[in-house]
């Protein structure tokens, strides 16, 4: 009885052994096949959904020549002096206008300006497409006829704290970027010489189109090159209100 146990408990032993060898040497060649044993993961299981890549649209965002994609906009500093309706009819000529930027896109047009006048030096204020209405008491840019907020001017300076209290009449001021004032807002009679900046909207196109596009500036900006770049638009899934 005691030796047969004693063989039972011996080829007992020796399956355990053999057992984890097997095991030993298959987990090693899984790690160096880089196979996972931590059971299907959510992605991999029968009920998931595998996943589709939404189909993608590509499209041509364009500016004129001379002109620089801000934001979703197009924009050019003008460094001819002029006064604000030569100004107005110079950006018209280019089918364009004296900047009339958003809150959003103020921020953003600053900047660019900011850049700008880092590289060339200059420090001359910069005409904007606003004006003052002096039969309603209000600014309100010139193309659009909408009333604008005066978040954008500056508190701290002189001459707008002169215009607002009225010591000094309003009706022929046009309103400025002044570099002296962070690039904030403030008021110039419109007949000073000033640079100025225009503002072109950013056609976004298909390939075949942009070059319709292409011809109709050559009229404008003959022989020169326009400034593009290639977007990718995600195609909205179905249902999808986003």
């Amino acid at each position: 009885m005691c030796g047969s146990h004693k063989m039972w408990c011996c080829q007992v032993f020796i399956l355990a052994l053999f057992a984890h060898t097997i095991a030993a040497d298959f987990h090693g060649s899984a790690a160096r096949a880089e196979i996972s044993f931590e059971g299907p993961s959510p992605s991999h299981s029968q009920d998931a959904v595998a996943p589709t890549s939404r189909p993608k649209r590509r499209v041509y965002a364009l500016c004129p020549p001379k002109f620089h994609r801000v934001g979703t906009d197009c924009y050019s500093l003008v460094d001819q002096r002029s006064s604000w309706l030569e100004a107005h009819f110079f950006c018209k000529d280019k089918n364009a206008n004296l900047t009339e930027p958003g809150k959003h896109a103020d921020r953003k047009l600053r900047l660019f300006l900011q850049k700008q006048d880092a590289l060339s030096g200059e420090k001359d204020p910069i005409w904007l497409g606003a004006t003052y209405d002096h039969h309603n008491n209000r600014w309100q840019w010139s193309m659009s006829g909408r009333n604008l907020s005066t978040d954008s001017f500056s508190r701290t300076d002189p001459a707008y704290v002169q215009l607002i209290s009225n010591s000094q009449p309003l009706d022929n001021n046009c309103a400025i970027y002044d570099p002296s004032l962070k690039y904030r807002w403030s008021a110039r009679p419109c007949s000073d010489k000033l640079r100025f900046i225009c503002q072109h909207k950013m056609p976004k196109v298909s390939a075949p189109n942009r070059y319709k596009i292409y011809n109709r500036w050559n009229a404008t900006y003959p022989n020169e090159q326009a400034n593009e770049v290639v977007l990718e638009i995600l195609e909205p899934r179905e249902n999808d209100r986003r």
